[in-house]
């Protein structure tokens, strides 16, 4: 296509997130300007990913038939508006003002599926959203082996999870529930400005993609809905900032094969943290979160694997983090969906390609309040696979109980960094682990049990 019919999406895209105002929600995550913990700045150079590239034209879903009455299902229509916009070498298809019902639709390359103000998509219900023919339902929006894919504008869409949850809960669905977004093998992709919510299973689903920006989304769904992550992503150059998640599940949650990601400016309210694993075969690099906040979630950071499915997991820098009422501010185990307290995993076995290992992790400038009667923290390796070289500086957790440190090597707690227990136990846990800390922080624990 000639260079003068196409044009970059940067100004659309801008000027959606311009008109898109995230109200506060109560009790859940809220788009706000995210304060840094510190005057003294450790933020690296930002990540810069180029952005899909959409020639200069539109397709309204209403002029193929599509109705915004919320009741009519417009699935067809907006497929035919997407194959028009395929056929014609790209474009922007036009969700206008209304609320329209759709079961599952197909992306295509040089497309940009643009939801404006007041438009609302709503996934068909449970009971009427089409059945699968292999055992796992359809994502509502999906794609495979696309380029330059967007997804832009102030609308909403709606997944109607509650009767999904319940169905899952009460264990009467047999069928994997559906996604609401999910892009496979895609390159040049944009998520921004949408809100996104009560979606069945996870918001966002981004596997072996590369040059990914999601940035402005808000994610939005209740602290016991099943599975409800909001991103969802493994692949390479992984842009997300300035987006607001609440979730049943992780915010976001990092899987192996994957480089370069950074997540700049979020706010997380209740959810499972920004999560890495728990699957990290083939590994994880250079991870950067800064400038985030938590209120309300059950992790902060957490890094999950075990001996069936881990890798090594390396070069991560957490800074300017503040978190309040949360569980467990940092919790990297090697031991994930085993009982901590079995006594093999204090026994050595040889270590795999599987086996996982964490090393070269930096947290700067945080400050963690701790809930009820919970620890400040673990870090929990393997005897033939310990944690590595992890420096902490400036960082002050309150909470409960201490710090676990179980088969780790490397640990540096900087002078400026502090523990504070409220409780009997000592600031720091440990049972074979070498760590550099302050006197303040009293050495010594229990073998694990």
């Amino acid at each position: 296509m000639p260079s003068d019919c196409r044009k970059t999406l940067a100004f659309t895209l801008v000027m959606s997130l311009l008109l898109n105002v995230l109200p506060a929600t109560a009790g859940r995550a809220e788009a706000q300007e995210t304060q840094a913990v510190s005057p003294t700045s450790t933020s690296r150079p930002a990540l810069s990913v180029p952005l899909p590239e959409i020639p200069d034209r539109s397709f309204d879903v209403t002029a193929y038939g599509a109705v915004g009455d919320g009741a009519k299902d417009a699935a067809a229509a907006i497929q035919a508006a997407i194959d028009a916009a395929s056929a014609a070498g790209g474009g922007s298809v036009i969700i206008p003002s209304g609320t329209f019902l759709s079961g599952p639709i197909s992306l295509a390359s040089n497309l940009n599926l643009h939801l404006q103000e007041g438009a609302v998509l709503r996934m068909l219900p449970f009971g009427s959203y089409p059945e699968p023919s292999d055992g796992e339902y359809r994502p509502l929006m999906h794609g495979r082996g696309l380029h330059d894919v967007a997804i832009t504008g102030p609308g909403t869409v709606e997944g109607q999870g509650q009767p999904w949850w319940d169905a899952f809960g009460e264990g009467s669905l047999k069928d994997k529930r559906p996604e609401m977004i999910s892009l496979f093998r895609a390159t040049r992709l944009a998520i921004q400005g949408v809100r996104l919510g009560n979606a069945p299973m996870a918001h966002i689903d981004i596997g072996k993609s590369a040059d990914v920006t999601i940035d402005g989304v808000t994610i939005d769904a209740p602290d016991e809905s099943p599975n409800t992550d909001g991103i969802d992503v493994w692949g390479t150059n992984i842009v997300i900032k300035n987006c607001s998640i609440a979730s049943g599940d992780d915010h976001i949650a990092i899987s192996g094969n994957t480089s370069n990601v950074s997540i700049t400016h979020c706010k997380f309210g209740v959810g499972h943290g920004v999560s890495i694993g728990s699957s990290t075969k083939g590994g994880v690099n250079n991870v950067v979160v800064d400038n985030c906040q938590f209120d309300g979630s059950t992790n902060g950071f957490r890094g999950k694997s075990n001996r069936q499915k881990g890798g090594v997991v390396q070069n991560l820098s957490y800074s300017n983090i503040t978190m309040t009422n949360v569980k467990y501010p940092i919790r990297f185990e090697s031991v994930y969906n085993e009982k901590l307290r079995q006594a093999e995993q204090t026994q050595t076995q040889p270590a795999t390609d599987l086996t996982p290992l964490w090393k070269n992790v930096t947290f700067t400038n945080i400050t963690a309040q701790v809930r009820d009667k919970y620890g400040a923290g673990i870090l929990w390796g393997l005897p033939e696979a310990p944690i590595e070289n992890v420096t902490f500086k400036n960082v002050k957790i309150t909470a409960y109980k201490g710090f676990k440190i179980y088969f780790s090597k490397g640990i540096v707690f900087s002078s400026d960094s502090q523990i504070h227990i409220s409780g009997s136990s000592k600031p720091l846990l440990l049972y074979e682990a070498a760590v550099e800390a302050p006197e303040s922080m009293t050495q010594g624990g229990p073998r694990p049990e």
